[in-house]
């Protein structure tokens, strides 16, 4: 049988140009293959350089390995036993220079011989192998062996520990058992997202018993009676600062503008820090309201960063939807209260469009969406409602204060509870016509897709 052939080489591509350096101004010059031997001229220089022929490519160097045994992996049933797989490894005899000690391994054949240690050349003898000892691998008898009559089968189910739920949670778990069980008329249904449908007139409907609701009848009370003790101090100190005046040898009257300001300073802070977490509380409620949530669940902590950041949006919304109708207030009327009326009317107009565009970019300077724009004018009907009640809301707190500041200057933080009963409702309120144009956006894009 002949041997096989080696495969041919495939030819050596020729090149087309072949470089070279002028040998004055190290210019890159390039010639045919039959240039070769001939001399180019530099463009640079003007010299004469001789092109040489191409430089051979060097062959392939493939490493020896590739050509050498190679390793393989046993097949299932083709793995040798642990006896034979100890049979089969090769002995060596581990042998410790006499003189300095280094460390040497021989082979079985050169039992008797001479071996030279590599360090110090000192000769030593390889003495035979030693005696054979225990076996560090299992015995054949030893070796596990699978039993396929003994197959489990398949694997049952894991049961999971039973946890107890949040307070929320199991809130949540009671409002969905409730809706549930209820008739069909009363049922509520859902999206094809898993939220809660609005219900048909959504600026109405639902709208006053949220104050009785748990969570929120007990931060009504809670910012109510805080506002009545913090509105009170504030009150207080604005008159005694304002109705002091400076008289000559009068010890007193300095003593009691002293404590009017330092009243006052303690209640700006304490007004910061209440208006700080009810800023937190009408964000909640506007933005659950808004993914039309019955109940509020998720009320924020007392967390001064956190009820900070969220009193940076309502104070930015208040300040620029209020500012357009304080100029045109300023620069008409005399009258500071038919400025703060301008100014009022101003907010009211222009709050809800700049307070859903700071939501919708998560940001308290995007004070304008023309998303959210388009949506509300596309709602003029639900616009209409929302402003009526807006309106109303603030009617009621502006009559309490109107008729009752004649009486006295605290009467009127005695009507703390309907301000806090307003601002939520009005939450309440923007957060359903977030909903609603929302829907009707969603519902746009469902006929047009």
């Amino acid at each position: 049988m002949d041997a096989p052939t080696p495969n041919p080489q495939p030819p050596t591509p020729q090149p087309q140009y072949v470089g070279v350096e002028c040998r004055v101004c190290q210019t890159r010059l390039y010639g045919r293959p039959e240039h070769v031997g001939k001399r180019l001229k530099c463009p640079d220089c003007g010299a004469l350089t001789v092109l040489p022929p191409p430089a051979q490519p060097k062959p392939a160097q493939r490493p020896a390995a590739l050509d050498e045994e190679q390793y393989e992996l046993w097949g299932v049933d083709e793995q040798p036993l642990p006896s034979e797989l100890l049979k089969a490894e090769p002995k060596y005899i581990a042998i410790e220079c006499r003189l300095c000690g280094t460390l040497m391994q021989a082979a079985e054949s050169q039992v008797g011989k001479v071996l030279v240690c590599p360090d110090c050349r000192t000769q030593n003898v390889v003495p035979p192998l030693p005696k054979p000892g225990q076996d560090k691998l299992a015995v054949d008898e030893a070796t596990y062996e699978v039993d396929v009559t003994r197959d489990p089968g398949e694997r049952p189910p894991a049961v999971l520990p039973q946890s107890r739920a949040l307070l929320y949670e199991q809130e949540q778990a009671e409002e969905e058992a409730k809706a549930t069980s209820a008739p069909a008329k009363q049922k509520r249904r859902t999206d094809a997202r898993g939220r809660p449908i609005m219900p048909r007139w959504p600026l109405l409907t639902g709208v006053v018993p949220f104050l009785f609701e748990h969570g929120t009848r007990l931060r009504w009370f809670g910012l109510s009676f805080i506002l009545m003790l913090v509105g009170g101090m504030l009150v207080d100190a604005v008159v005694t600062w304002m109705s002091w005046k400076p008289q000559p040898g009068a010890f007193t009257g300095g003593m009691e503008a002293f404590a009017g300001l330092a009243e006052m300073l303690i209640a700006v802070v304490f007004t910061i820090l209440w208006l700080a977490f009810a800023s937190g509380v009408f964000v909640v409620v506007v933005s659950e309201s808004s993914e039309g949530s019955d109940v509020i669940y998720g009320w924020p902590k007392v967390n001064l960063v956190e009820s900070m950041a969220d009193l940076a949006y309502v104070f930015t919304a208040v300040m620029f939807t209020a500012a357009p109708g304080w100029i045109v207030g300023h620069f008409t009327f005399h009258d500071p209260g038919l400025r703060m009326l301008w100014a009022g009317g101003s907010l009211l107009l222009f709050f809800p469009i700049v307070f859903l565009s700071q939501l919708a970019a998560n940001s308290p300077w995007a004070l304008l969406s023309g998303h959210v724009i388009t949506s509300l004018v596309r709602r003029p009907f639900s616009c209409l409602v929302f402003t009526v009640e807006s309106l109303l809301l603030a009617s009621l707190c502006a009559a309490a204060v109107f008729f009752s500041a004649p009486l006295h200057h605290l009467v009127p933080v005695l009507f703390a509870p309907l301000y806090v009963a307003a601002g939520l409702l009005y939450g309440r309120l923007l957060g359903r016509l977030a909903r609603r144009i929302s829907a009707y956006e969603q519902v746009k894009k469902t006929r047009d897709g």
